[in-house]
């Protein structure tokens, strides 16, 4: 009888085990789920949101108003078979990284980034992808009254937190006095920002493709 006691002690306290883990994993699952549909916020999300018409109004318009301007002249200077990127793709776990990647570097050095900037820019003339136009992608903060784009260097054993409006402009004004300045002052210049940057918070490199003609 005290073995039979025992037992049926012991299946008491693991069906009372069980439920308390399905419970708590309930819990969990639907904390989860309430947590992920309150990090969607429907309403600001749908003022970003374009129709299809929109889009494929837009890209005709920017074949017709950009491409179509510039073909001759691209083409003048990278050759005649020149067809320029017209959209650049990353797949959705890279997305997903680099903004995980961004918000736990950014917090080594207090900042919360706001969003997201898209700077149109060039691939070098080397590559995978020669002259062809691109993006690259900063987040931003708040810095004097304007969102700003910024990256995180290294600068020997520390870091420091560099605001991309600064350092375009710093080289347009070398640009601008660069009758004035000897290549060594320049390289010393570039080199600065050059070191750490592939462990900054600037994303590039996206999968191009040129329009189908």
């Amino acid at each position: 009888m005290k073995i039979l006691n025992s037992m049926k002690k012991r299946i008491a306290l693991g069906l009372g085990c069980l439920l308390a883990l399905s419970t708590l994993f309930t819990a969990c699952s639907e904390g989860n789920s309430s947590s992920h549909d309150t990090a969607i916020n429907v309403k600001k999300l749908k003022e970003h949101l374009i129709t299809v018409n929109q889009a494929v109004d837009g890209y005709k318009r920017y074949t017709n108003e950009r491409i179509s301007l510039n073909r001759d002249t691209l083409k003048s200077l990278y050759g005649p078979e020149f067809n320029d990127t017209r959209m650049v793709r990353f797949d959705l776990e890279t997305i997903k990284s680099y903004i995980a990647y961004v918000e736990k570097k950014s917090a080594t050095k207090g900042i919360k980034p706001e969003g997201l900037q898209f700077y149109f820019s060039v691939h070098p003339n080397t590559g995978d992808q020669p002259n062809q136009q691109t993006f690259f992608i900063a987040p931003t903060v708040a810095n004097q009254g304007v969102q700003a784009g910024y990256t995180i260097v290294k600068k020997g054993d520390s870091t420091e937190v560099i605001y991309l409006n600064d350092l375009i402009k710093g080289k347009r004004k070398m640009a601008n006095k660069n009758k004035q300045m000897n290549t060594v002052n320049k390289a010393a210049f570039f080199n600065f920002f050059q070191e750490g940057e592939l462990d900054g918070t600037i994303l590039n490199m996206g999968s191009g493709t040129p329009p189908g003609e």
